[in-house]
């Protein structure tokens, strides 16, 4: 992932904050047993904003299947794959909680943000899983900043 990358998922789970955020995670195409992020697109939380329900932005969120078709359509023209999706934890760890795990795609990248306020610093950690299989435990992946180099 680049710095870039990482800046722009980090902005969005501050402004979010207290509510969680979410995006999809693109990639141009990966060398065999890597996954490189390429890019990224962030997608509105739809999850219900009543504060009673267990489905509160602050505490999950949901993605617009037409925006992902928008999304999916965007990307066949462009080169891009969508392998994945992020979201942020408000004044939680970087974990996987079960339902990320029970919702999570076999063979998609999931990244999680654990954000504590709208600074810089309030950014605890970004983990990365993946789930090989349905029946494979979610296993997380070594996360790598690189700088962009042009020519």
């Amino acid at each position: 992932m680049t710095e870039r990358i990482w800046a722009g998922i980090t902005q969005q789970a501050r402004t979010a904050y207290p509510e969680e955020c979410c995006g999809a995670l693109l990639e141009v195409s990966g060398e065999a047993g890597s996954v490189i992020i390429a890019g990224f697109r962030p997608l509105r939380n739809l999850a219900s904003g009543k504060p009673c329900s267990g489905d509160s932005r602050q505490r999950s969120y949901e993605t617009d299947p037409r925006e992902l078709l928008e999304l999916e359509q965007e990307c066949g023209k462009s080169g891009f794959t969508v392998i994945g999706f992020y979201h942020s934890h408000p004044g939680a760890a970087a974990t996987l909680s079960r339902r990320d795990t029970e919702g999570m795609v076999p063979g998609c990248v999931y990244a999680v943000i654990s954000v504590y306020g709208h600074e810089l610093q309030d950014i605890s950690d970004i983990r990365i899983w993946m789930k090989p299989s349905v029946a494979d435990r979610p296993s997380e992946l070594k996360l790598e900043l690189f700088k962009e180099t042009g020519l």
